[in-house]
């Protein structure tokens, strides 16, 4: 009983682990640009096109451009604020 309860909670830790580890890197640009969205745009008045389950690189986000190996390289704003 105390093995298999062992063997059980290394297996369910390791699943875990991975999770975690394809969760922060899968999605870690995605993450960072809607964390800036929040900080620049906290009314979700100019940053509407960026949005959770997309993908940044696939022209959906405006401004936000990419390199050749699909990750962003550059973010441009300018003209997408607020005038006061």
């Amino acid at each position: 009983m105390g093995f298999l309860f062992l063997r059980c909670c290394y297996l369910f830790f390791l699943l875990q682990s991975v999770l975690y580890l394809e969760s922060a890197c899968g999605n870690s640009e995605l993450e960072a640009l809607m964390e800036v969205k929040t900080a620049l745009d906290p009314e979700r008045r100019f940053l509407s096109s960026w949005s959770f389950g997309e993908d940044p690189c696939s022209g959906a986000f405006v401004g936000v451009a990419c390199n050749e190996r699909g990750m962003v390289a550059n973010i441009s704003l300018q003209g997408k604020g607020c005038k006061k």
